[in-house]
């Protein structure tokens, strides 16, 4: 099942009625039916994709590490290395 928008009125014995800016949920044969009665009377409505975030260009990402709040180093981190 498929969502169409309705673009003009449309009513049937049988099926409808359905107004103009209707957004239905009908059966893929049922709209065959319809369209082939009735052409041009509903649309396809294509579902929106989440948007990516954009990404800043000006920073360039690292490939195999990230410099995360916890792999600061810090003073209390440091406990324990040495220096050769």
């Amino acid at each position: 099942m498929s969502k169409y928008l309705i673009v003009h009125d449309y009513t049937s014995g049988n099926l409808g009625p359905f107004k103009k800016g209707d957004v239905v949920e009908i059966d893929d044969r049922i709209i065959e039916w319809l369209l082939r009665d009735s052409p041009g009377v509903a649309e396809l409505v294509k579902e929106e994709r989440a948007a990516k975030p954009k990404r800043n260009r000006m920073v360039k990402a690292a490939k195999n590490r990230s410099a995360g709040p916890e792999q600061v180093m810090t003073k209390e981190n440091m406990v324990g290395l040495t220096r050769d």
